[in-house]
């Protein structure tokens, strides 16, 4: 698994289902391909999981300029 993919849905029905079937995270991780981190990060986070904000700068660009629309007195 590279860095910032996600679990597609079927992966993350099974996941739940597994570990409701006591399969350890390794074990989980191993039948799937992923890291056992991954598979814990998945279990612990569910409600969550994917959701997280992008950090970072916010944009300069009002939403006026944005759509590509002129205006204001710079001409």
């Amino acid at each position: 698994m590279t860095k910032g993919t996600k679990f597609t849905e079927i992966e993350k029905g099974e996941i739940t289902g597994l570990r409701t079937a006591e399969w350890t995270f390794a074990a989980i991780g191993k039948r799937l391909g992923y890291l056992p981190t991954g598979v814990s990060n998945f279990w612990r986070n569910q409600n969550s999981y994917g959701k997280k904000k992008r950090l970072g700068r916010p944009k300069k660009v009002s939403a006026h300029r944005s759509r590509g629309e002129k205006g204001g007195d710079d001409g």
